[in-house]
């Protein structure tokens, strides 16, 4: 099994470790999987539990850059930009706390 096949199914089990050990390996939180952004595949589970929050942190503490500004208006900003790099380029362009329609 290689790498981004391992962090698949640790992002299904919802295992926020897993998915840092992964990243600090050298996976990127930008790659694609089948053809979408490898968040995506956390997203298409954000009901399973409530480490999806963690996993979500995740993603991000490594780099998530987010293409999708729909997408993150639905993230509160404490969510997981607090005390983040990713917080004050987002609190400029004020994309949080919105729906942007």
């Amino acid at each position: 099994m290689n790498d981004l096949e391992e962090l698949v199914i640790q992002i299904e089990l919802h295992s926020a470790d897993g998915i840092k050990q992964r990243f600090a390996n050298g996976i990127s939180p930008n790659i694609y999987f089948k053809g979408n952004p490898l968040f995506d595949t956390l997203l298409g589970r954000y009901t399973v539990t409530s480490r999806f929050k963690d996993c979500a942190k995740a993603f991000v503490d490594y780099g998530l850059d987010f293409i999708d500004k729909l997408l993150l208006s639905y993230f509160p900003s404490s969510f997981i930009f607090s005390s983040n790099k990713h917080t004050e380029h987002f609190e400029e362009n004020n994309f949080h706390n919105k729906l942007l329609c």
